[in-house]
């Protein structure tokens, strides 16, 4: 990581290499706040945590630049904790190993077999090097940096209206660089629970069905890119089962939040003993025939089928149950629901089954809606499924859409900078993915917000890489808004 020292954003980099040796999964943020004060108390900013764990920055502007408005810089603290298999690093406690990988002679910052959480730390460090640049010329300037964004966006739902002094926001959570976002989708979450209905005690011999190797992905950026999911496909693997035999569904896991395309999913079923040998077969058959359908998006998939040795004595799930379950998993929607009319090549609605868990004798899923105009009408649907198949389905952490602004000062005035660095316009997007604006504009309605950034590759995989000349003119850009805006 030496080579980045010699770049003019060094400081943002060493920011950045702080930011990573400390844990800051979602819901673990403390520790991340705590150091983010110090840091500030040190350079004189004034710093402090509100009642949901956020911490607002402030800094006075510099000598003759009292009365120019004052900007407030915004990301999230939280990254998105995933690893590969055969990694051993423990989110909690170890720092993230930081490397920089060349793609096509091109340096990108990555970490070793884990996500980088460049999404959303390359942002915080990008403004905390903002407050402490000596020769920066800047109106009055504050930072929100929100805990919990990457699980329905805690931090922001909690924030006080009337906390921020700023009419002015630039958002530095994106994650392209030929793009401004000046809008996003909405979001609900839907979460369905199975209980798992024993039968009568019975000779049984277990399976343990695994599926791993999927792509994955960001559930908001690559939703459109019709990659597998592993909990949707697993299901209907097992679903070829349960539809010829009777099939004990006992146990169900996958994915790891519920805004990243699973990757991997397993079950454990139980069938007659001397049907396993046949079921085996069937599985095998079935996932070939899914590979090949997804062989261009997901090459890695693969699937193992273990089949234990002994005969057991046991009550397991109901198998009228098991094909319920099943069923009703294989009629969720997932994917791409609608493409937009408004926005060219834009999803309208889409729907993400990003988790499943069984707990006491419970099989509990958790889906993400988003849309541009309304979650409604899949959530209806959702309802309609739970219904017609006699389960039940609970929506919460609704979160409304950001409308784009037809008159934004900040949008005309990053169009022109833009322009200036790259010799060529930005293109002006509305996300799919869902960005904390539109909360925030529910308690600041007059404020001004676009949201920008470096190009990030991979977010919520352990793909996820960033950009290192991304970065470069990402930093340029911001700081010459700010001393324009002075």
């Amino acid at each position: 990581m030496e080579r980045l020292n010699d770049l003019p954003t060094a400081g943002l980099w060493n920011i950045f290499q702080e930011l990573s040796k400390i844990p800051h999964a979602s819901g673990n943020e403390k520790a991340i706040a705590g150091w983010i004060c110090s840091f500030a108390e040190k350079n004189g900013i004034e710093a402090f945590t509100d009642q949901a764990g956020n911490v607002i920055l402030r800094k006075k502007a510099s000598e003759g630049c009292e009365n120019s408005p004052s900007v407030c810089m915004q990301g999230h603290m939280d990254m998105v904790a995933v690893k590969t298999p055969e990694s051993r690093h423990d989110f909690t406690k170890d720092p993230l190993s930081l490397k920089i990988e060349e793609i096509n002679d091109i340096p990108y910052v990555t970490a070793d077999g884990t996500t980088l959480g460049a999404d959303d730390c390359i942002g915080v460090a990008a403004a905390l090097a903002v407050m402490t640049e000596p020769e920066l010329r800047h109106g009055p300037l504050e930072a929100l940096f929100t805990v919990g964004e990457e699980v329905s966006m805690v931090g922001m739902n909690e924030l006080e209206p009337g906390l921020l002094r700023s009419s002015l926001m630039l958002n530095l959570d994106s994650e392209n660089d030929e793009e401004v976002t000046v809008g996003c989708a909405g979001g609900e979450d839907a979460r369905f629970r199975f209980p798992l209905t024993q039968a009568a005690s019975r000779r049984v011999r277990r399976i343990e069905v695994t599926l791993s190797g999927l792509t994955g992905g960001h559930s908001g950026i690559e939703i459109h890119k019709n990659r597998a999911n592993a909990i949707c496909v697993l299901s209907r693997i097992l679903k070829t089962a349960a539809d010829k035999y009777s099939v004990s569904l006992q146990e169900f896991t996958g994915g790891t939040f519920r805004n990243a395309i699973p990757v991997s999913a397993s079950a454990v079923i139980y069938c007659e003993p001397d049907r396993c040998d046949e079921i085996r077969t069937l599985l095998n058959d079935a996932f070939t025939s899914f590979s090949e359908k997804y062989a261009q998006t997901d090459p890695g998939m693969n699937l193992t089928v273990e089949l234990s040795e002994q005969e057991e004595e046991l009550a397991a799930t109901d198998s009228d149950t098991s094909a319920s379950i099943l069923n009703t998993i294989c009629e969720m929607p997932d994917g791409v629901i609608t493409m937009s009319d408004e926005f060219e090549d834009r999803v309208e609605t889409s729907c993400n089954l990003g988790l499943i868990r069984t707990e006491n004798s419970v099989i509990n899923t958790e889906s993400l809606m988003r849309s541009l105009i309304s979650t409604g009408p899949v959530a209806q649907t959702l309802a309609d499924i739970a219904d017609r198949h006699g389960f039940k389905v609970e929506f919460s952490n609704k979160y409304p859409c950001w409308t784009p602004s037809r008159n934004s000062i900040l949008l005309k005035q990053y169009e022109r900078i833009y322009e200036e660095f790259n010799f060529k316009k930005p293109d002006v997007c509305v996300l799919h993915a869902g960005v904390e604006c539109g909360l925030l504009l529910g308690k600041y309605p007059d404020m001004d917000v676009i949201s920008f950034g470096p190009t990030i590759i991979g977010a919520h995989t352990v793909e996820e890489k960033v950009s290192v000349y991304s970065v470069e003119k990402f930093y340029g850009m911001l700081t010459q808004m700010l001393e324009e805006l002075a």
